[in-house]
């Protein structure tokens, strides 16, 4: 697993650029290629979900603003059309702490075998990759987390969220269980800035 700390005044876009592939595609890649090219393990895209982003999709004839939960439509796949660019990316100021983890095989060139961001608020904000065929955003253990019924329901909630697969870089048990741990790591680590 590769983990960096956050400042307190640091975005976890700013962690997940950090561990982008290698040099080269941290220097080419951007965040609308990312987001085009719709890989459900694209590091970018849970940090994108769990801060509420907006997708600025434009045609020559036309602006749209597309809400990055509303973004994809399956594997691949999304509602941007034929004739549109992605023009830019709005992400609104988050309120909460915010945390990222991703989990791979080696710290650089590596497709996330899990990925997660989260926020800490009164309402708290979680998205994976790489657990099912588009970015999961984990509203009901969301709700369970702020309605106070605790980390194991909210893990038993994100369980149910999920569907990740079996693939030549890991196993579904694998990745449901990596995905309930760094659950139960983020909100053991929610309070404590040094981590």
């Amino acid at each position: 697993m590769m983990d960096f700390a956050l400042s307190a005044d640091e975005h976890a876009v700013v962690d997940a650029a950090r561990q982008v592939g290698g040099v080269q595609i941290q220097n080419r890649g951007t965040v609308g290629g990312n987001i085009a090219n719709g890989s459900p393990a694209g590091d970018a895209l849970p940090v994108l979900a769990a801060a509420d982003a907006v997708v600025v999709a434009r045609s020559a004839s036309a602006e749209r603003r597309i809400p990055f939960g509303d973004y994809y439509t399956g594997y691949r796949a999304s509602v941007l059309r034929a004739d549109e660019l992605i023009v830019a990316v709005e992400i609104p100021p988050v309120s909460g702490r915010q945390w990222f983890r991703k989990v791979g095989t080696r710290a650089a060139q590596a497709i996330s075998k899990v990925v997660m961001a989260a926020v800490h608020s009164d309402s708290p904000r979680i998205a994976l990759g790489s657990v099912g065929p588009v970015i999961v955003r984990a509203h009901r253990a969301e709700r369970a987390l702020a309605a106070g019924q605790g980390i194991d329901a909210a893990v038993a909630a994100l369980a149910a969220e999920i569907s990740p697969i079996d693939d030549m870089r890991s196993t579904a048990a694998y990745r449901r269980t990596v995905a309930q741990n760094l659950l139960r790591q983020f909100w053991t680590q929610r309070a404590d800035p040094r981590r």
